[in-house]
């Protein structure tokens, strides 16, 4: 068979380390993942068979940092597709093998250990898979399968898939690595990336089939940087290696599969127009966090070695992993001293655009109150404590370098908000009036608050800026929690899921 490769240019957007190609339809309300390691629970193979019980994952101290119990998530704690339901306000995944698990908001088919290609592709070239026969496609027929029972029909089924949120990866690093322990040569491994390309691609094609319009697929992480890559493919001398330390040759060959995968997706969005397929640049991403560690609270003496492992430079060992019997696990994977090393303070909304503070401070005249309608007089005090508070921060930061201390601008996201409200679906006749309250020009009376007997609540919360005069509503924390994921990562003009 012909591997599915062309030669296309597919402009990538650097700031967010994501490449779309259309638009989203709408905020997704369920997630389906399918892939290997990071978007992948374990706990299918667990429940699998008796052998998956003896899998590390398993056993502590996988998922030490989450519940202090095991997951079947490959980390100390949530994986980034946790981090993505989180984001998004969703419930975290349940694998699909899990027979008392609930999936009203998606399921996970993903398998530890499993390839983009299938078992008998890998016998051809004398590799075999230590961990599971299972590949990308068998996750694909569960996928198939799970739809059977929540929808009937195609027009159905594409209906409920129109609302979700379809991960296809990350997967093909076993492709990779089981070769590499079995005596393969880099150079014979690069003959297998067509076709690994061409197993994913297939696949997220046959989602689309089904229904998706929405579909991430994330590129390998630069393999070439992790302690097992490091620890099993010795570089020669130190021309093998880069100024972080990563081994060239196969950070090369990931760079490859990644820039494959990209061409076969630029193809997809020409056959698919109506679908966001989203190429998730995990390579620039981690390649981002190794080069500026020190900003996210990393130890920069640390950063090529496992916090779980043990033996040689990487403290890894092939041959005793971390779950193994005696192998340690470092003292600090989260915090110092107390000792947060990710901190966010956020500063104060604007008080003159809040209505509380517009009915309890009179402006005089018109002068006391800037082109929105807020009182001025309040606003600079607002102003004038997040500066404060800003230059307090930049001490912080001098005296904890190793700390990322994060200034969130609630101020200005409000304020964006406001600005722009008719663009964020809010109603501009009443963005200084309480949702909940009563009384005055704008329906807040401090006397007799939301929650008091016969105040009553506006019939479409949903186009309110202020919930009860002194908060806001949950659509306006929603979009504000937007802009602040976009200031806070440095990722202007991001477009997220409504």
């Amino acid at each position: 068979r012909e591997p599915l490769c062309k030669s296309v240019t597919d402009k990538t957007l650097t700031a967010t380390h994501l490449s779309y190609g259309g638009s989203f339809p709408g905020r997704p309300t369920g997630r389906w993942s399918n892939g290997f390691l990071i978007l992948d629970f374990v706990g299918n193979l667990i429940l699998q068979s008796a052998s998956g019980e003896t899998l590390p994952a398993a056993n502590l101290p996988y998922g030490e940092s989450f519940l202090d119990s095991p997951t079947g998530r490959w980390s100390n704690g949530l994986l980034i597709v946790d981090f993505v339901a989180i984001a998004l306000s969703l419930p975290l995944l349940n694998p699909y093998l899990e027979s008392s698990a609930t999936f009203d908001h998606g399921a996970n088919f993903a398998v530890a250990g499993s390839t983009a290609l299938d078992y008998t592709f890998l016998a051809t070239k004398g590799v075999y898979n230590p961990t599971t026969n299972l590949s990308l496609g068998d996750q694909l027929n569960w996928f198939k399968s799970h739809l059977n029972t929540i929808c009937q029909t195609q027009t159905e089924c594409q209906k409920h898939l129109s609302k979700a949120l379809v991960f296809v990866g990350e997967i093909g690093g076993n492709d990779v690595y089981y070769p590499l322990i079995q005596g393969k040569s880099i150079q014979e491994i690069y003959t297998y990336l067509p076709y690994i390309i061409e197993a994913i691609t297939n696949v997220v094609q046959e989602v689309i089939i089904l229904g998706a319009v929405n579909v991430v697929v994330p590129g390998n992480f630069p393999m070439g940087c992790l302690p097992a890559g490091l620890t099993l493919v010795s570089g020669g001398d130190a021309t093998a290696y880069d100024d972080m330390g990563c081994l060239n040759e196969l950070n090369e060959l990931a760079l490859a599969h990644n820039n494959y995968l990209r061409e076969s997706l630029a193809w997809l969005r020409l056959e698919f127009p109506h679908v966001a397929i989203i190429y998730a640049d995990y390579y620039a991403a981690y390649q981002a966090i190794l080069r500026h560690a020190a900003s996210f609270g990393f130890d920069e003496t640390s950063l090529l070695r496992s916090c779980c492992g043990i033996g040689g430079p990487y403290n890894y060992d092939d041959n005793r992993k971390c779950g193994s019997r005696d192998v340690p696990v470092c003292s600090n994977p989260e915090v110092i001293i107390l000792g947060a090393v990710n901190v966010v303070v956020p500063g104060n909304f604007p008080m003159g655009c809040l209505p509380a503070g517009l009915t309890l401070v009179s402006g005089g005249d018109a002068t006391a109150y800037d082109d929105m309608g807020c009182l001025n007089e309040l606003n600079e005090l607002a102003l004038a404590h997040n500066n404060y508070l800003r230059e307090s921060l930049a001490w912080l930061r001098l005296e904890f370098p190793h700390v990322a201390i994060i200034y969130a601008d609630y101020y200005a996201a409000y304020q964006a908000i406001l600005r722009h409200a008719a663009s964020f679906g809010f109603d501009e006749t009443s963005l200084l009036r309480s949702c909940c309250g009563i009384g005055g020009p704008y329906n807040y009376d401090d006397n007799r608050k939301c929650g008091s007997r016969d105040v009553p609540v506006c019939s479409n919360p949903v186009q309110y800026i202020s919930w009860d005069g002194a908060h806001l509503t949950q659509e306006a924390y929603r979009h504000i929690t937007t802009i602040l994921f976009q200031d806070i990562l440095g990722l202007p003009g991001i477009r997220y899921i409504k």
